[in-house]
């Protein structure tokens, strides 16, 4: 046999072989390319699942060992790293050899427990107003306000920054809370309006609060619920906290305040939701949370602060103890869980020095309240303090 017969003979099986998937194949793109692989975990060490690690349009997930790989050109690549429950990390001129793997773990912190927004940074008469999230269920064209026109008045949308100042018109007769912006629910054409309003995800937050009203009662108050959830933006994984029944925001400015004390160990995400038939727009200004000490009485008292309440639990009255390390202005209430105050306690201008007041479970309509968890919540020389109150008959 010729040597030029033998190499076919060789070529010949070569191409059998291949064509039965018992050869390797590694491509000229395969030999151009290098690896970055490594693992994401949080701040307590533990791998994080479900991130997505990016370069441009390379991407991958990491599974539940945290791990992620990525195969690129050689060169230096900025990787990002995104989940929803942790804040975004972007890492720049991470390295690529042809041919070597570059090992590269990266650590995703918690996101803040505090936040505040009054919408004045956002554009005027956006749709889409990062860092909240809107929600558009019904998909329905949107009611107006007669004789008044802005940009995206009367499209399909769930909340909008409005501006009354910036209308056409001018609705001289619509005043912010704070500012001169708020967010906007404006009524489906095809009722009911089902409309979300989601917060950036906060971690340790110990309050969420916000003041809303109806722009009128001329078709009746706007309805909402408030809802939490641990897991995302997606409506149908909130667990509503406001109560059974739908909240009514009368046609005036009014607080609302939610407990979030019992998610101290995670992430969650507050959402605001429209849920009415007809209306005028259901608004909403002055969103605030924080991680504010909640104290009792084995802490050590602070300046500015609310020591304690005794007894608690308690039935039928409680004495509640506070001081300030200034004189000036003092609110002092009681709010239920969902969100209402139920007995204004102090509202007055007080000297420095400690404090005592008597609550005896009776609203500020003169009803006896229910059994259950209140918040007792100080503000004074800018500081913000809430305890917790038990009422038990």
């Amino acid at each position: 046999m010729t040597a030029k017969v033998f190499c076919l003979l060789l070529l010949l099986t070569a191409l059998a072989s291949l064509a039965a998937g018992e050869l390797p194949v590694t491509s000229y793109g395969d030999r151009d390319t290098g690896t970055i692989t490594g693992i994401v975990r949080n701040t307590y060490n533990h791998p994080v699942q479900s991130a997505t690690v990016s370069c441009g349009d390379v991407a991958d997930t990491t599974d539940t060992s945290g791990s992620y790989r990525l195969t690129l050109p050689p060169g230096y690549w900025t990787l990002t790293v995104s989940h929803p429950l942790y804040v975004t990390f972007v890492r720049p001129a991470v390295p690529v050899t042809e041919g070597e793997t570059t090992y590269c773990n990266f650590m995703l912190q918690l996101p803040p427990a505090w936040f505040h927004d009054s919408f004045e940074d956002h554009e005027d008469f956006a749709l889409e107003f990062a860092p909240w999230t809107c929600v558009d269920v019904d998909l329905s064209d949107t009611a107006g306000i007669g004789g008044t026109s802005w940009p995206h008045a009367g499209e399909p949308q769930a909340f909008i920054v409005f501006n009354p100042t910036a209308t056409i018109p001018p609705l001289t007769e619509i005043q912010a809370h704070s500012g001169s912006k708020m967010a906007a629910s404006f009524p489906a054409t095809i009722p009911p309006s089902w409309d979300w309003l989601i917060s950036p995800p906060l971690s340790g937050a110990d309050y969420f609060n916000f003041w809303a009203r109806s722009l009128n009662a001329d078709n009746g108050l706007e309805r909402f619920k408030v809802g939490v959830s641990t897991t995302g933006t997606v409506p149908q994984s909130f667990a509503i906290i406001s109560g059974p029944l739908a909240l009514e925001a009368p046609a005036a400015w009014t607080e609302y305040n939610f407990d979030l004390s019992g998610f101290d160990d995670g992430v969650v995400f507050v959402g605001i939701h429209h849920c009415t038939n007809g209306g005028s727009a259901f608004l909403v200004d002055s969103v605030n949370s924080e991680d504010v000490p909640v104290t009792d009485d084995s802490q050590t008292p602070v300046l500015t602060g609310i020591q304690g309440n005794y007894p608690n639990p308690f039935n039928p009255e409680t004495r509640i103890s506070y001081s300030l390390g200034e004189a000036g202005p003092v609110e002092l209430g009681v709010f239920d869980l969902r969100g209402r105050k139920v007995k204004t306690l102090v509202s007055a201008d007080l000297p420095s020095g400690h404090h005592n007041i008597i609550w005896n479970g009776i609203d500020d309509a003169g009803q006896s309240v229910a059994s259950g968890v209140y918040l007792c919540k100080l503000r004074a020389g800018g500081q913000r303090c809430c305890h917790k109150l038990v009422l038990m008959k």
